[in-house]
């Protein structure tokens, strides 16, 4: 896929694609981080789901941390189209050191209670069981 099937641009209104945004470092110099966001994995959107996996992948490829945020549900579409979408790193040769990116998934909007049967889970309890 190239830029433009990916929807690459810079800054900008985000809307589904790659948006490219750097942080200055407060000393004028290079940017000493890069913001690179992927808006992708819409569960809602099945259709979108190849486009949705190729935009993750890219920037996983780029990135040394992923921040997935996602509410609370649908959890198993979200952990699916993550997990198709870096399958493809096993057939990727990286150098050893550069390693994977690390995953911080961010839950938001969670419900003050969420219930199993008749168990009240935490947030914590409630993503454990959803990961199983």
């Amino acid at each position: 896929a190239d830029a433009s099937e990916l929807g690459a641009g810079r800054g900008g209104e985000l809307g589904l694609g790659v948006w490219l945004w750097d942080v200055d470092d407060g000393q004028g110099q290079r940017p000493s981080v890069a913001l690179l966001c992927c808006r992708g994995l819409d569960p809602a959107e099945p259709a979108a789901a190849d486009i949705n996996a190729r935009l993750v992948a890219f920037c996983s490829l780029l990135a040394s941390v992923v921040v997935l945020t996602s509410k609370c549900a649908p959890l198993d579409n979200m952990v699916n189209a993550y997990a198709m979408a870096t399958e493809f790193q096993d057939a990727v040769d990286v150098d050893e050191d550069m390693g994977r990116p690390a995953l911080v998934w961010v839950l938001r909007d969670f419900p003050s209670a969420i219930q199993d049967g008749e168990a009240r889970l935490a947030p914590d309890e409630f993503l454990e069981r959803a990961l199983r």
